[in-house]
């Protein structure tokens, strides 16, 4: 069966498009020709709202034609609707949920769709940063971040209700955004949100990765936040969510090839206009549809490194860092605990101080497996003489210091770079090999070597490695860019050989390497493997271990090959190859 395909309607587009016949039969046409079916109708935005009769005349306009149709939402804030936020690490509209006009204005309009609908999307505003006095005096002396979540939890608790006592069959669904790694600072709770609504949606939109306006995200985020989510809430998880904004055809076509690896059940396009619909957008994206279908299929059991990301736990400076990873071309499985049967385990600072993860991590080294953790982990553990040890250093031999490096050593060569490469800090250990370093140069000591990638291998073969690399932290994020990717990682600069050591450690224990640039993404499921160009260059991958049937090559480009254990990619081409045992 193949996923529902849903296109979402603002108020704005439903009063001055859908609200006539000629609009209306217009947009039939369109959607009904490109392969959706259902329609989410937007009765609030930005102080715009829609007339409950206008509402059910549309919803019955399009249910006749055989779409689903549901309702939706957007918080953000109008003139003369609620108390608008205040504060500076926001640049966005946004409601202040301490006024009980916020929250009795938005459950008036959530009362309102459950009167129509059967099901109500809240957007992905839902969000507070709020610091009016209100605010900071509900707040007082506590953690802020769980001042928000808190708050909107109660919020969210009570609109529930409402439109419960509306229409008992409703179900309510919350939209969490894209930037996983900044929802505890603005409210959006990943442990109670899934039982306090019905169903979650997740934005899987990345767009340009080369422009500020929405931040610099990879596109391997969006295949990140689906896997997460439903890890984290499981069945309740239900769609993911893109849109074309800040995007040309193909980085629309890169969001929906990657979202669909994700396997996601449902997919929901934002939005309806005369930009998405009007031009090669929608058109190359409803074309594509049967080989995302097909790989929707085939992306079963996902296998590759364990990558904890815990439900709750800040970054630090490992903020987004397993978009990174991917782009790498590691297969990443995201998991919110470690157990000891797991082979290779990736733990960056998001999880390393829980006490059952340190246990688990000493059980699958003690296995035979392999840990790998970040430098901010590690640093982040510094008290902690019996954490470092595990991985062969002492409190002397960890040190933050953020230095760029042009030059690298893998083994016994060494490579120069064009552009310099920010390591996270300088370490020196005391049990453990170096097996990548990097040159820094210090007024002090002149150039130094400092370890990039170590190794510490125990009596049954487990292997404990530290990488010395980071993004950023809390701190990078400025007014321009405030939600998502702030700046630029410098990883892609790194040379290939040091490239393939990284991703050759993260899978060689489970049994298989793949070298390849950067760029290049390696999904790995039960029966296939996926490889995802996202550059404009022709890109050459070699895969060792896992067996490649070449006959069975599926792929969106004439010119995307397959010979024995090499795969020679296309621009902006997929390749999907079955794996023989």
């Amino acid at each position: 069966m193949d996923a529902t395909r849903a296109i979402y309607a603002t108020a704005q587009t439903v009063l001055s498009e859908w609200g006539q016949g000629e609009g209306r039969s217009r947009a039939l046409i369109r959607l009904k020709a490109t392969g959706f079916n259902r329609v989410i109708l937007e009765g609030y935005r930005a102080g715009v709202t829609v007339d409950e009769a206008l509402l059910h005349e549309t919803r019955d306009f399009f249910r006749r034609e055989g779409f689903e149709v549901l309702g939706g939402l957007m918080p953000v804030h109008g003139e003369g609707f609620g108390k608008k936020a205040h504060g500076v690490e926001l640049r966005g509209s946004y409601f202040c949920y301490s006024a009980e006009e916020t929250v009795e204005a938005l459950e008036a309009e959530i009362r309102k769709l459950a009167r129509v609908f059967d099901a109500i999307v809240i957007d992905d505003a839902f969000l507070t940063a709020c610091r009016c006095p209100s605010c900071l005096a509900a707040c007082g002396p506590g953690d802020p971040f769980a001042f928000r979540r808190d708050l909107l939890c109660r919020v969210a608790e009570r609109w529930v209700a409402a439109a419960r006592e509306e229409n008992g069959a409703v179900r309510v669904i919350v939209k969490f955004p894209q930037y996983y790694d900044r929802y505890a600072r603005f409210g959006y709770d990943i442990e109670r949100f899934p039982d306090i609504f019905d169903a979650v949606w997740v934005g899987t939109e990345t767009r340009n990765p080369d422009t500020i306006e929405y931040g610099y995200v990879e596109p391997y985020q969006g295949y990140v936040n689906a896997q997460w989510m439903r890890t984290c809430a499981g069945n309740v998880f239900e769609s993911a969510w893109f849109d074309g904004l800040d995007c040309d055809e193909q980085l629309f076509y890169d969001q929906g090839l990657t979202t669909y690896l994700a396997a996601v059940p449902a997919l929901t396009v934002f939005s309806y206009d005369e930009d998405l619909f009007g031009g090669s957008k929608i058109t190359r994206f409803a074309g594509a549809m049967p080989d995302f279908e097909r790989l929707r299929r085939l992306a079963a059991s996902p296998r590759g490194m364990h990558v904890l990301k815990p439900k709750t736990g800040d970054g630090g400076r490992d903020l987004f860092i397993f978009d990174y990873l991917g782009m790498l071309g590691i297969p990443s499985v995201f998991v919110t605990r470690l157990t000891s049967a797991m082979r290779s385990v990736f733990v960056s600072a998001h999880g390393v101080e829980d006490v059952e993860t340190i246990a688990a991590m000493k059980a699958i080294l003690a296995a035979g497996g392999q840990v790998i953790i970040t430098f901010e982990a590690l640093h982040r553990m510094i008290d902690n003489e019996n954490f470092l040890e595990i991985f062969g250093f002492d409190r002397s031999g960890v040190a933050r210091a953020v230095v760029p490096a042009t030059c690298f050593g893998v083994m016994h060569e060494r490579f120069e770079t064009e552009t310099p490469v920010h390591l996270a800090g300088d370490l020196a250990p005391f049990d453990a090999s170096v097996l990548a370093w990097g040159a820094v140069v210090s007024e002090e000591q002149g150039t130094i070597c400092v370890p990039l990638v170590t190794s510490k291998t125990y009596a049954g073969g487990g292997r404990a490695l530290v990488w010395n690399l980071c993004t950023f932290g809390h701190e990078a994020f400025r007014v321009t860019e405030q939600l998502n990717v702030p700046e630029r990682v410098t990883w892609f600069g790194l040379p290939k050989a040091l490239v393939d050591l990284l991703r050759g450690s993260a899978t060689e224990t489970l049994g298989f390497r793949v070298a390849m640039l950067p760029r290049v993404a390696c999904f790995v499921f039960e029966r296939h493997v996926v490889l995802v160009n996202y550059t404009s260059g022709m890109k050459e991958v070699h895969v060792q271990g896992l067996h490649l049937a070449a006959d069975t090559l599926f792929s969106n480009a004439a010119s995307t090959s397959c010979a024995g254990s090499d795969v020679l990619l296309a621009p902006h081409s997929f390749a999907a190859v079955e794996i023989h045992e």
